[in-house]
């Protein structure tokens, strides 16, 4: 009987720290009347990087909670995506609904990389050089709504009406590919969320030597 209780206490320990290990990124949670919050929390092995990620995080958080309590929104809700990690980068997309009242609220979806070794947010010019007038060229690239369902000629906001600047916001998707996020309206309808173009590697390697 002892045995097979220290069998299990080690079992249990190992679950323990392989889960600990392959979940670098936990989620904090908070509400209140009117707002909904499930946020990221970063771990790192660096504990000097943890926390300076975690604390530039804790500004697009806070900042909703400030927000709410000035009454700048009726009702809102606060949620992330992790979108790819590996042992030098975690790429994160925060999403901030907003309702002020009408038909509908809006979202703000803000895409962060940081490298896990320093803690810095790393700019999209570090993975890709992209200027304004790349955005036609861009603009036949493949498109994706929110729940990464591909968006045909059709389903777009036609070149002339797009906004042409090139957006801040990104993502990784791993195998070296880097996609651009476009908010709501941007590239697509209301319906379709969030948008965003991948950019393969062959071409990265071209914009970059392009635009040095």
């Amino acid at each position: 009987m002892k045995y097979l209780k220290k069998v299990l206490l080690l079992l249990s320990l190992l679950t323990f720290l392989c889960s600990d290990t392959s979940a670098s990124v936990g989620t904090g949670n908070d509400r209140a009347v009117n707002y909904e919050m499930h946020y990221p929390i970063v771990y790192t092995e660096n504990a000097v990087a943890q926390n300076k990620i975690n604390s530039d995080l804790y500004r697009y958080i806070e900042n909703f909670r400030i927000d709410y309590r000035n009454g700048e929104f009726i009702e809102g809700k606060f949620t992330y995506e992790l979108r790819f990690e590996n042992a030098d980068y975690v790429s994160l997309i925060l999403h901030d609904y907003r309702w002020r009242g009408g038909v509908h609220g809006h979202t703000i979806h803000t895409g962060l990389v940081y490298n896990k070794h320093s803690g810095e947010k790393v700019p999209l010019r570090y993975f890709i050089h992209l200027i304004n007038e790349d955005f036609s060229t861009l603009f036949a690239f493949p498109l994706y709504n929110e729940r990464n369902k591909f968006l045909n000629t059709k389903s777009r906001v036609p070149y002339r009406e797009c906004d042409h600047t090139i957006p801040d916001d990104y993502f990784l998707s791993g195998n070296g590919i880097v996609s651009l996020i476009f908010q709501e309206y941007q590239r697509a309808a209301f319906f379709e969320g969030m948008t965003y173009t991948p950019i393969e590697p062959k071409w990265i390697d071209y914009f970059n030597r392009k635009n040095p």
